[in-house]
């Protein structure tokens, strides 16, 4: 770990330092984490605090060691994420003990998750039975904000409802109407891009964990969908994905390792 923040501050180019730190990701070098840190002090004197946040949480999983060098607490530019992110997953790690999801919020939420699944793999014939089924069997299902927040669901409901209207079959136009009635449930919702951008997040999350590209990959992506909306972390369905409350509760722990006291002490120190 060097201490970039001083010498951005010294040579204001952060964006020089990205580009080479960028090239460098490329060779796969030793100690990733030191250089996922100094990523994040790049992006955090850009001001782009999500990045920034992002790469902490993954240089943290992937090396917990880092806080134990004093380095790590003498970039000011990092003072607010790592207190951001410091207070957010202890918050979603007394919410994982508070909470008991209910199994029909559990099958809503792998419902919703396969529906985004059979989307992202082209699987339109089996989407579109999955979708006929709820349709008839649990339209409520389509009124939920976080379904209603799902883009792939949305965009693959706009992709084939052309194909339903102007079908000959009468059972497949009114299966059109049903799809239509979701689209335009979603329109009168107001206020759903943090749900959104939660939602595209966490899908990038489950991915890195279902192609096996590792926890430290997975929690990137995890943290910015916590970043993202964080008054979900007081709403039940945060917690309904038993292998994203688990990664985040390792997050949780690797992050207690920052020394909250000598993080407050440099930045005072530095400011």
């Amino acid at each position: 770990m060097t201490y970039l923040g001083k010498q951005l501050r010294k040579h204001k180019s952060p964006k020089r330092a990205l580009d080479l730190y960028r090239k460098m990701l490329r060779l796969r070098p030793p100690g990733l984490a030191s250089l996922y840190y100094n990523m994040a002090v790049a992006h955090a004197s850009e001001d782009n605090r999500l990045e920034a946040t992002a790469l902490l949480v993954q240089a943290l999983v992937l090396d917990p060691s880092l806080p134990e060098d004093e380095l790590f607490y003498k970039s000011p530019q990092l003072f607010e994420p790592l207190s951001t992110i410091h207070r957010l997953f202890r918050d979603m790690a007394g919410g994982a003990v508070r909470f008991k999801i209910p199994r029909a919020m559990e099958k809503a939420t792998f419902i919703q998750e396969t529906i985004e699944r059979l989307a992202r793999d082209g699987e339109d014939k089996a989407l579109l039975h999955l979708l006929r089924n709820i349709s008839l069997k649990s339209p409520a299902f389509f009124e939920r904000k976080h379904v209603l927040a799902s883009r792939p669901l949305i965009d693959f409901i706009t992709r084939i409802l052309p194909r339903l209207n102007a079908s000959r079959n009468p059972e497949l136009r009114e299966f059109g109407n049903r799809l239509r009635h979701v689209v335009e449930l979603r329109e009168r919702q107001k206020k759903l891009k943090p749900l959104e951008e939660y939602n595209n997040h966490r899908i990038q999350a489950l991915l890195s964990l279902e192609l096996g590209k590792g926890k430290p990959a997975a929690a990137y992506h995890f943290a910015k969908a916590v970043l993202s909306c964080p008054p979900l972390l007081e709403n039940i369905f945060f917690y309904s994905n038993r292998n994203l409350v688990e990664l985040g509760l390792e997050i949780a722990t690797k992050i207690e390792n920052v020394d909250l006291h000598l993080l407050d002490e440099f930045h005072k120190r530095m400011s």
